[in-house]
């Protein structure tokens, strides 16, 4: 993954960088999470992320069109 050009997460928030989108990394990441919201700007990834939310019965908003154009 690239440099982030956006705006700095919010004060408090938990961000990682991974070099390369491994699912089992992934689904770690959500151990204890009440919500999860792909917001990557990369459609499959966020599909990916998306579908481990549900496998793990963990709320998951996925907005388009995020990664799409």
């Amino acid at each position: 993954m690239g440099e982030s050009r956006g705006a700095a997460p919010p004060e408090g928030a938990r961000v990682r960088r991974m070099a390369e989108p491994d699912v089992e990394e992934v689904a770690r990441l959500m151990d204890g999470v009440d919500l999860v919201f792909p917001g990557a700007d990369d459609f499959a990834f966020s599909i990916m992320v998306f579908r481990q939310a549900r496998l793990r019965r963990i709320p998951a908003l996925l907005v388009f069109p995020s990664g799409t154009w």
